[in-house]
C-alpha cells in the first residue's frame, strides 16, 4: 500500500512543494504518488541515472519522469535540467510545452 510508505515515496518535482501526489493520471491510470513509487528511493538526479537505459535500450526513468512531469503543477521533473536544449536561444526553451505548439 502506497499509502503507508507515502513519507518515502522520492518526490518527482524539481520544486518539491509543487508535487501533486493525489492527481490522477490519464484516463484513471493511477495516482501520481503510485507512479512516483516506482522510482528507486536511493535515485540521484544526475544525467547518467535520469536516463540510464535498460537492456532493451529504453530509458525507463526518463519515461517516467516525462509522465512524473504531470504531477508537477509547474511541470518541471527533477531530471528536467538534464533534458537536451534544442533551441538556438537557450533561454526560449520551454520544456513544458506540447508537440505542435508555436
Amino acid at each position: 500500500e502506497v499509502d503507508v510508505c507515502r513519507e518515502y515515496v522520492v518526490n518527482p518535482c524539481a520544486n518539491p512543494s509543487s508535487f501533486t501526489p493525489d492527481a490522477v493520471i490519464g484516463n484513471n491510470s493511477g495516482t501520481c504518488i503510485e507512479l512516483a513509487s516506482a522510482i528507486p528511493p536511493d535515485f540521484e538526479p544526475s544525467e547518467k541515472d535520469c536516463f540510464a537505459r535498460n537492456s532493451a535500450g529504453m530509458s525507463t526513468l526518463g519515461l517516467l519522469f516525462h509522465n512524473l512531469s504531470l504531477c508537477c503543477t509547474d511541470a518541471v521533473h527533477v531530471c528536467s535540467s538534464f533534458i537536451l536544449n534544442p533551441c538556438l536561444n537557450s533561454t526560449s526553451f520551454d520544456p513544458t510545452a506540447e508537440t505542435g505548439s508555436p
